[in-house]
């Protein structure tokens, strides 16, 4: 969103209103009811994002990619370790 719809008394007016991202993380948004400013009536639907932060197509991929090759990593030691098991069971000892 480029601009808001305020309500004010002429000696408040300002050129801009700045709004802090410093807290904004992935898949948030800033939202007209978080942008607080003395003697302005803000005249916008409170719940519509004025700034947001998505993935890309190429991040969500690239996550999804991470995701799987991680769980195929701790998803094989896991299957190995019964087959370890098993094989010293089979052994004979030498008299």
């Amino acid at each position: 969103m480029k601009a808001l719809k305020v309500k004010n008394f002429p000696k408040y007016l300002r050129e801009q209103i700045e709004v802090s991202v410093d807290n904004l993380e992935l898949n948030g948004n800033i939202r007209v009811e978080d942008v607080k400013v003395d003697n302005y009536e803000l005249l916008n639907s409170p719940r519509i994002p004025i700034a947001s932060v998505a993935l890309t197509r190429q991040l969500k991929q690239e996550e999804a990619t991470t995701t799987i090759a991680s769980t195929a990593t701790t998803a094989a030691p896991a299957a190995a370790a019964p087959a370890a098991a098993a094989a010293p069971a089979g052994k004979k000892e030498k008299k």
